[in-house]
């Protein structure tokens, strides 16, 4: 993830925080303003611009979270939405806390990489 340093993100809401200041990624926004509180289209409308103004690579969302709104944002602003395991057992791939962290990790890398 080195190379990848500073690189700019958006998540659905505050929930990769310890991931992001871990690998040098920048929060540059949530889709949910607060935990728990739906995105308001007025919040939607200021996120777009922000977005595309910090040059945000990576739209990140944990593979439970709704989808209209995140595709929505990454279609607006040209970010790519990244579906990223939030546990262990998210998919089949996931089966400890180890392999959590490597299998977001390697969908972080792949997609930074096109």
């Amino acid at each position: 993830m080195k190379p990848f340093h500073g690189t700019k993100v958006v998540t659905y809401h505050k929930s990769f925080d310890y991931f992001i200041d871990h690998f040098g990624l920048e929060l540059a926004g949530t889709i949910e303003p607060k935990p728990g509180i739906e995105p308001s289209p007025t919040h939607i409308s200021a996120l777009i611009p922000r977005v595309k103004e910090q040059g945000v690579k990576l739209i990140m969302v944990e593979s439970f979270r709704p989808r209209k709104t995140p595709e929505y944002v990454a279609k607006a602003s040209g970010a790519k939405l990244l579906l990223l395991a939030g546990s262990v057992d998210a998919n089949e791939k996931v089966k400890d806390y180890f392999a959590l962290f490597d299998y977001d990790v390697a969908q972080i890398v792949q997609a930074l990489k096109q």
